[in-house]
């Protein structure tokens, strides 16, 4: 009475023999596994629900497959690593929030994965927010520093904020990261005109946010500033020659 059962149906259109390759050779085999993964009493499922909102500070693999998890207060879990690959997926995360969204409707309490036989995982409305997905975060792919001359586009004279550069075949965004150049800067040494180039060193981050690349650009130093040549160089001999 009040309850009432839904089945979730797994449709893998030319994607099944891939699933069964993963985990299974054997394709009942490689279902049981996808349930324990996902549903079981070590599933994705539990393993939310017992970090609930707290930061995982440290990780280190086990043996059995397994990976070892320190929590933010001191706590430590083991829970298989397929289960935690699923956790750090944010997509995964957003369809398993998307699961548990009916606990919010009123009258509806509980949700429960079953087996045939048992209950593996006991989820109430109170624990929806433990599976709130988290914000789509960078993930640092590639950095590298480089000694470069870029030409000034723009000039930012508000502390903090980013300088637009160009490199000569692309213009792009940067912060100065340099404190003795910006000082020059805030003290009006450094003048700056059209044309001017900056022989910097210069770091490039990039970075995978959700499903994009991202690049930033900081200038770390500032080997010299060139100011544009006003007139042609002519190529004298010096004073002193005969």
């Amino acid at each position: 009475e009040g309850s009432f059962e839904v089945q979730l149906i797994l449709e893998a259109a030319g994607l099944w023999d891939s699933v069964v390759d993963l985990l299974n050779k054997d394709a009942a085999d490689a279902l049981a596994n996808l349930m324990q993964i996902v549903g079981g009493t070590y599933g994705l499922f539990a393993f939310i629900r017992m970090v609930k909102r707290r930061l995982i500070k440290g990780q280190e693999q086990v043996e059995r497959g397994n990976v070892r998890l320190t929590l933010e207060d001191g706590e430590t879990l083991e829970v298989p690593t397929e289960v935690f690959d699923l956790y750090r997926n944010v997509q995964v995360r957003k369809r398993a929030r998307q699961v548990v969204e009916p606990l919010n409707r009123r009258g509806v309490e509980r949700l429960e994965l079953r087996t045939e036989e048992d209950i593996t995982v006991s989820i109430s409305s109170s624990d929806v927010t433990s599976f709130e997905p988290p914000e789509d975060i960078d993930v640092p792919l590639l950095e590298r520093e480089s000694e470069m001359v870029l030409a000034i586009a723009s000039v930012a004279f508000i502390k903090d904020n980013k300088w637009r550069f160009s490199d000569g075949e692309r213009t792009f965004y940067a912060n100065i990261e340099d404190p003795l150049f910006v000082d020059r800067v805030e003290k009006g040494i450094e003048f700056f005109r059209k044309g001017d180039f900056l022989e910097c060193r210069l770091r490039i981050v990039q970075s995978q946010q959700g499903d994009a690349l991202h690049t930033d650009y900081y200038v770390t130093e500032v080997i010299r500033h060139i100011p544009r040549q006003v007139q042609m160089p002519l190529d004298l001999p010096p004073p002193d020659a005969p």
